[in-house]
């Protein structure tokens, strides 16, 4: 495109009076300014009004920042909130898990009230009937973003614009931090003056143009619109679930390297313990009566042989294990299986301890195991002082159709999730096609229950709790009881229930969109939930088939806090970290991941303060 083309989508010298949205750029009038030069008076009064204000009263404004390649080509644009007064550089864009000011080329919108207006919404959803003004696209130049705002209650309920789009949810930028916001606005064109405007459903399936944000000097663009609309009918209600995680798992993203406590570099690193301490899949707090804490890892380096979720079912013979550590300076250790039964396979996968009364008292200790045959609850007892697990019983129950994780309510009581209904057990070729049908489709097929043992008989009690979630995966117990978070790997959500201690009934009170498949989620001592997750599930597929070690898959750790606002703690595109499952944050603020298939070192930990 020439400078004669581009100019096209530059504002006027000044706002032209009554201007409707179809004189319009789809992206609205904007002014192309640089950070190499300072923002003049002229340039804020032609961007008319001022719509929001930071926490000191100084005004913001709404533009998009233009990221560049080292050779100058575009490479994405993204919306971004724009202020004389940050620091170092006046555009701030919600990038990477942090604040990202940005340097170099950006635009600042003519936001303009009698054509343009906000409008709620919430998990990347467009309003029905309505079309956002375009704020930039993702580097693929298939994913579109748009201009959002919203809320941020824990500072003075100050309202924020950030970024939005279908894939992702609302982002906005703010303390140095990447912020995930529920519900939210996002800007769209006025119904009156554009009323005839093509929504996603009228253009599904058609060949249409899309400028793909040549406003801001890049190209025309023909593409095929995918069909993932979001006014469907009810036949297509299992597309419009998937919509977003869809867009996600199509979507490829640089994921940079980010630790929120520091330095990743220097302060996280990988516990090597042994050939064995690989491949790990939960971890998990243990309390002790001193006041201090223990951290379990579960463990499993046949992973890729035998992996009743994901398969392989090649080879169930070599056993998994548990590995427990004092603390961040400290190796892992690996915990001896007493009175197991020789003949009985062990892979384990959700992990789950009772705080422990006293040195020498033993706490309970359930681990799911993903025999061969089927899957069990396996109970042991642990001492603080001893590295001896001892095995007290299988627990079996036809409801553990794919039991995953596990949460205590008491000592001999827990909520189970089953991740699938469908599993991979079923005879081929159904096997292989139907659990992926469940996942790929979110089908709501499976569950949480709450099980209580008789801790004389062994006996259960089995009660459904919370059904109808597609594919539970993590689920955890709040520190005071009152709340329960279940991770749905297929919708790239977070479900939030209120419990009730007395009958361990729950009642569903919030869905948390998040920026990646989660797989298991904690809460720390705090009460925040830390949440950890694939944001590439096609590269975690590669490393699956992977026997050499060498590929990796990006790893994201969020944190939620009361708000239900998600604030990025750590990610790695896969070098330092890779195949992120579990996230724990001890009292002394170290942090620990487990991954999936990481080796050498299925642990990381990063260093943290008091």
């Amino acid at each position: 495109m020439d400078y004669q083309q581009y100019q096209q989508f530059q504002a006027p010298a000044a706002p032209p009076p009554n201007y409707t949205q179809a004189s319009q750029p789809a992206s609205g009038f904007r002014i192309a300014l640089d950070t190499n030069q300072q923002i003049t008076k002229q340039d804020l009064e032609r961007a008319g009004p001022v719509h929001f204000h930071d926490l000191g009263g100084e005004p913001i404004y709404v533009g998009s920042a233009i990221f560049v390649h080292a050779d100058g080509r575009q490479k994405s644009v993204h919306p971004c909130k724009i202020g004389p007064h940050l620091y170092p550089h006046p555009c701030s864009v919600p990038y990477g898990g942090g604040e990202h000011s940005h340097r170099g080329r950006y635009d600042l919108l003519l936001l303009d009230e009698a054509t343009m207006e906000w409008v709620p919404t919430s998990h990347g959803r467009i309003p029905e009937g309505r079309v956002p003004i375009e704020g930039g696209y993702e580097e693929n130049a298939r994913d579109k973003l748009y201009h959002a705002r919203g809320r941020l209650h824990n500072h003075n309920s100050l309202m924020v614009p950030g970024k939005a789009g279908a894939h992702l949810g609302c982002h906005v930028s703010f303390g140095g931090q990447e912020i995930t916001i529920e519900h939210y606005d996002i800007l769209c064109w006025k119904q009156q003056q554009y009323p005839n405007a093509p929504s996603d459903s009228t253009l599904n399936g058609r060949v249409h143009e899309v400028v793909a944000c040549a406003r801001f000097g890049v190209f025309r663009l023909h593409v095929k619109q995918l069909p993932l609309n979001r006014h469907l009918r009810p036949q297509s209600a299992a597309i419009w679930r998937c919509e977003r995680p869809l867009r996600q798992i199509l979507s490829k993203r640089d994921i940079p390297l980010f630790y929120a406590g520091g330095d990743a570099l220097t302060q996280c690193a990988a516990k090597v313990a042994s050939s064995e301490f690989t491949s790990c899949e939960d971890t998990t707090i243990w309390e002790l009566s001193n006041g201090r804490q223990k951290i379990l890892v579960s463990c499993d380096a046949n992973r890729k042989h035998w992996n009743t979720v994901m398969g392989p079912l090649h080879n169930p013979q070599p056993r998994g294990s548990l590995w427990a550590l004092d603390g961040a300076d400290s190796l892992p250790q690996r915990l001896e299986l007493a009175n197991y039964p020789p003949d009985h396979d062990f892979h384990p996968l959700g992990v789950a301890i009772s705080p422990s009364t006293g040195e020498d008292a033993p706490s309970n200790l359930f681990v799911v195991n993903h025999a061969r045959k089927r899957s069990y609850i396996e109970q042991f007892t642990l001492a603080p002082n001893s590295g001896i697990a001892t095995h007290i019983r299988t627990l079996s129950s036809p409801y553990f159709v794919a039991p995953n994780s596990i949460s205590l309510t008491s000592p001999n009581s827990f909520y189970l999730s089953n991740d699938h209904l469908m599993t991979r057990r079923l005879p081929f070729p159904l096997g292989s096609i139907l659990p992926l049908v469940e996942t790929i489709l979110c089908l709501p097929f499976s569950w949480v229950a709450h099980v209580a043992i008789d801790p004389e008989t062994g006996s259960l009690k089995h009660t459904f709790v919370a059904p109808f979630i597609p594919f539970a995966n993590g689920v955890a117990l709040s520190p005071n009881g009152f709340k329960v978070a279940v991770a749905s790997t297929s919708l790239s959500a977070v479900y939030m229930y209120e419990r009730d201690p007395n009958t361990n009934a729950l009642k569903r009170s919030a869905l948390v969109p998040m920026p990646f498949h989660p797989d298991n989620l904690e809460f720390d001592h705090t009460g925040a939930l830390i949440v950890a997750g694939h944001p590439d599930f096609i590269g975690l597929t590669k490393v699956k088939g992977d026997l050499t070690g060498e590929t990796v898959a990006p790893s994201w750790v969020v944190v939620i806090d009361d708000d239900l606002q998600v604030t990025t703690l750590f990610q790695s595109n896969g070098t330092l970290f890779s195949e992120s499952t579990t996230g724990l944050r001890d009292r002394k603020g170290a942090f620990y991941a487990a991954g999936l298939y990481a080796q050498p070192g299925g642990l990381l930990v990063c260093e943290g303060s008091e």
